[in-house]
Formats: structure tokens, sequence, C-alpha cells
């Protein structure tokens, strides 16, 4: 999941990240990163707030090269990317269906 403080849908969304990861661990790893941040502080209030547990990494550089935030990227147990979209996650189910669906890991 590639997010940021000042991204609006962003902080909507890693509540919901946050809950999946807590509910799917070991079936399915999360890593955050936290994408050409401004302000860590406010990066480091916001995770905390949300209750993100999982591995963040910073991309301040945007090496990933990014052109909106948020974006969900999945990885396969190949190393493949299975699925990208430039998407606001708005739900649990949301979030468990697209992995299900791209990643064919039943939750």
């Amino acid at each position: 999941n590639l997010w940021a403080s000042w991204c609006v849908p962003c902080k909507r969304e890693l509540p919901i990240y946050a809950e999946f990861a807590r509910k799917h661990t070991g079936k399915v790893s999360v890593l955050g990163i936290d994408f050409q941040e401004p302000n860590q502080d406010a990066a480091d209030r916001l995770l905390k707030e949300s209750k993100v547990s999982y591995p963040v990494v910073a991309d301040p550089d945007g090496d990933l090269h990014a052109i909106g935030l948020p974006e969900i990227v999945l990885i396969d147990a190949t190393g493949e990317i299975a699925y990208r979209e430039y998407v606001e996650i708005k739900s649990l189910s949301q979030l468990e269906g697209i992995v299900e669906k791209h990643l064919g890991t039943r939750l």
C-alpha cells in the first residue's frame, strides 16, 4: 500500500489495512510504503492513530514512480505484480475480495 500523510483517502484507508494485517497475519503479508513524505512527524502520528503494526518503509525520492495515491500493489508468491491500482480501499471486505481474486488466497 503506497500512502502519505498528506493524502486524504490514504488517511481513511490506513485503519482498514491495519485491521486486515491483524486479521490475516500468517496468510498475507502487508507492507506500507510512505511515498514522498514531506512530514515524517505527521506520518508517524497517522500510523499510530491508524494502529498500523505491519512494516512500513519510506520512498522519499519517489523511486516507485507512483502517479497518484493511494495505490495498492499485490505481489504474488513468485515476486511478480499480480495487481496494481490507484484506488481507495473503503472496507475490509473490499480489500479481502481484491486479495482473494488476484492472489488466489482464501481468507
